[in-house]
């Protein structure tokens, strides 16, 4: 077959980790696939992926989105380059994943596929496929009749003016039903119990599965890899150290709210809060230390490797594969009990508490330390419930049906 993937990223964070792996796996099977992506840099040396949008576009998207609350509706240039990619390529089935954060023109992508009876999987790595323009409904209902009024509309993507959530989920509409028997949604339960009762996605084909994590790839690291992490950040030998991955300035992550705040208030002084993705400008404390992006998986499997515990007091997340990366490298979770996090389930792997309770999860925290036991059911949970080749497989199987 000939398949077309698209998403923000071509390699990053957990949906370019999810589209990168998609686009192996394929290749491996003998389909010819390209991976269109708008907003990470070019990747040169990474054949048949495609970055079709400028920087200067992003940055007019961004700007354009503000101020009329549309973010799926610009990057006309890009979409046109992606589009005539599509007629050279002529794919039978695409696979959309993250089509938001203003890199192409939305409705122009499904009015192609519409037009040359393209089978689509749209994988649900959020609740975007369902809303209007947000990514995570959080407490909101609206979802269930259709965003007829948002209530934030300086949420992520943020509208400085206009409520357009109800106009976007008609163009979504519109399209779903063109589509028809040829449009899929895969994802896994949390999204997908919300999907059956939504306004835009109830009596669509939706199939619960869960993406997983390569355990080749991601697994603990030796104590020379370990070792050589401590040495490059400065992190002492005497100090444990708890992890957490993720934009500091992203609201949605809590970093900011709770994962520093429990760093201010512990009592242990042997702790190091580690943020892998700092990209806040905050007077930190002494036991607060900053890291940029690692792009290198292998060092950021041996930061997990050295973590007691890696934490998520996230508001909104659907499966989190930074979560499987750490179970994978055989260190245990806390998080919030909220969204998608609680399917990660409750035991020695993971450590739930009540969702912006920073009391609680510092609480928690204090409690940090990992012994092989705990290291070996971490993994074995992975190995058990969270295998990309089962998720792989299942989407390729959804792309390939003819229901015709």
């Amino acid at each position: 077959m000939r398949i077309a993937i698209i998403n923000m990223y071509a390699t990053m964070g957990s949906t370019g980790t999810i589209a990168y792996g998609l686009f192996r796996f394929l290749k491996e099977n003998g389909h010819e696939v390209i991976l269109c992506y708008g907003r990470q840099n070019r990747i040169k040396d990474l054949a048949d992926a495609y970055h079709d949008q400028s920087k200067a576009e992003e940055k007019l998207h961004g700007v354009l989105s503000a101020l009329t609350g549309l973010q799926g509706y610009f990057s006309d240039c890009g979409t046109t380059k992606m589009l005539k990619r599509f007629d050279r390529f002529r794919p039978e089935a695409a696979i959309l994943i993250n089509i938001h954060s203003g890199f192409l023109h939305e409705e122009r992508l499904w009015k192609y596929f519409v037009r040359h009876n393209t089978r689509v999987v749209y994988v649900m790595a959020d609740e975007y496929a369902m809303l209007g323009n947000c990514c995570y409904s959080y407490d909101c209902k609206q979802y269930l009749t259709g965003c007829e009024k948002c209530p934030d509309i300086r949420r992520y993507p943020k509208s400085l003016f206009f409520d357009v959530a109800a106009k976007v989920v008609g163009m979504k509409k519109r399209y779903y039903d063109l589509m028809g028997d040829r449009l899929s949604f895969v994802a896994p339960a949390i999204n997908i119990e919300k999907a059956k009762v939504s306004y835009l996605l109830r009596g669509r084909d939706l199939t619960e599965c869960n993406w997983g994590i390569d355990l080749e790839k991601y697994h603990p690291r030796d104590a020379r890899e370990v070792c050589a992490v401590r040495e490059k950040y400065g992190i002492p030998q005497d100090r444990k150290v708890v992890l957490a991955v993720g934009a500091f300035s992203d609201p949605r992550k809590g970093l900011k709210a709770h994962f520093l705040e429990c760093a201010r208030r512990t009592r242990r002084r042997d702790l190091l809060f580690v943020n892998v993705g700092y990209d806040g400008d905050e007077e930190l404390p002494e036991n607060f230390l900053p890291i940029g992006y690692v792009k290198a998986q292998d060092e950021l499997c041996a930061l997990f490797t050295l973590a007691e515990l890696t934490v998520m007091p996230s508001r909104g997340e659907t499966l989190p594969l930074t979560a499987l990366m750490s179970l994978a490298c055989g260190t245990p979770l806390c998080c919030f009990d909220a969204d998608g996090l609680h399917f990660l389930g409750e035991g020695r792997h993971n450590r739930l508490v009540v969702s912006e309770d920073t009391e609680a999860l510092l609480a928690a925290v204090e409690q940090a330390g990992k012994d092989a036991e705990t290291e070996q059911i971490c993994i074995d949970y992975v190995r058990h419930n969270y295998l990309d080749s089962e998720f792989y497989r299942t989407v390729l199987r959804l792309a390939s049906e003819d229901k015709g």
